[in-house]
C-alpha cells in the first residue's frame, strides 16, 4: 500500500527519495526531510473511502436536456435558410 501510494517518490531499487532544501542549514533539511517523511508515511496509511455511487437528480437531468435543447434550436437556426424548405 505504501508502494503504491508513494510510487513516485520511489528509485528504481525501491529506496524512498526524501528531499528538503527550503533553509540554508544542512540539520534543518534534515530535520524538515525526516517530519516530511513520518508525514507522507502517515498519509499512504490511511485508507481512502469508497466513493457512494449516487443516482442524477431528475431536476439536473431535465435541465441538461433542455439546455440541449435550446443548443440545438440554436444551432438550426444559424444554418442557411433553403427554397425547398418552404415549398410544400
Amino acid at each position: 500500500m505504501i508502494k503504491k501510494k508513494l510510487n513516485h517518490r520511489m528509485s528504481v531499487s525501491g529506496h524512498l527519495h526524501i528531499t528538503s532544501e527550503k533553509t540554508r542549514s544542512q540539520h534543518r533539511n534534515k530535520q524538515e526531510a525526516i517530519s516530511l517523511f513520518y508525514m507522507l508515511l502517515s498519509q499512504s496509511l490511511v485508507k481512502e473511502k469508497k466513493r457512494i455511487a449516487t443516482a442524477i437528480p431528475k431536476g439536473v437531468q431535465e435541465k441538461r436536456l433542455k439546455n440541449k435543447r435550446v443548443t440545438a434550436e440554436r444551432k438550426q437556426a444559424r444554418k442557411k435558410v433553403r427554397v425547398t424548405d418552404y415549398t410544400a
